[in-house]
């Protein structure tokens, strides 16, 4: 599940795409299904607003062509991702804290409709399993909030085939598939997976 977020950080992708990547590892649950959680929800973003102020010295002493080195990231493209209880995060994250986060792109998490009328305002890709029977209903249960709310909700009958994933190399049915939705012009897009469930997903 690290990969949903460490895949950007590959040097080939790196090379088209510079960002910096953080992607948090927790000793404990941060959000449960009883919509608890714990101080780190927080405390992950107060990582990312102390990275957002540009300060952090990476360099490397020993070289004088490294020696000061700082993070410059643009406060304008900042994005939240995650799988499961990174997924419930993230939603949290993006909610509570709307002008911060570009866009996100969730995967198998759910939130509480009332917790999340913020996202109506941005921008998020859900992607889900119909088999999956906590964040599949959850969000659709988001759908007409987030409509009321003032978003543009894209959600299509049509499931997507997962058999289209691999081989990774060859996704190119799958992706024209994904973009099409995403170019209806909707900055909710919610997309399932027929015959996937939660543990899957990933």
């Amino acid at each position: 599940e690290t990969n949903i977020a460490s895949v950007w950080a590959l040097p080939e992708v790196q090379e088209g795409h510079e960002a910096v990547v953080i992607t948090p590892r927790y000793e404990r649950t941060t959000l449960n299904d009883y919509w608890e959680h714990t101080h780190d929800v927080e405390n992950t973003y107060r990582l990312v607003e102390s990275l957002l102020k540009n300060t952090w010295n990476y360099g490397n002493p020993n070289r004088p062509d490294r020696a000061d080195k700082v993070l410059k990231i643009d406060p304008q493209r900042v994005y939240c991702t995650g799988w499961s209880m990174g997924a419930m995060t993230s939603l949290w994250l993006m909610a509570k804290h709307p002008n911060t986060f570009a866009a996100g792109l969730i995967i198998a998490g759910q939130q509480r409709p009332a917790d999340v009328v913020a996202l109506a305002k941005q921008k998020v890709l859900i992607i889900t399993g119909t088999l999956d029977d906590k964040a599949t209903p959850w969000n659709e249960k988001c759908v007409p909030v987030w409509e009321h709310a003032g978003a543009k909700v894209t959600r299509p009958a049509e499931k997507l085939d997962p058999n289209l994933i691999f081989p990774v190399e060859n996704q190119q049915k799958l992706t024209d598939q994904v973009d099409g939705y995403l170019g209806k012009g909707g900055n909710i897009t919610f997309l399932t997976f027929q015959g996937v469930d939660h543990m899957n997903s990933a």
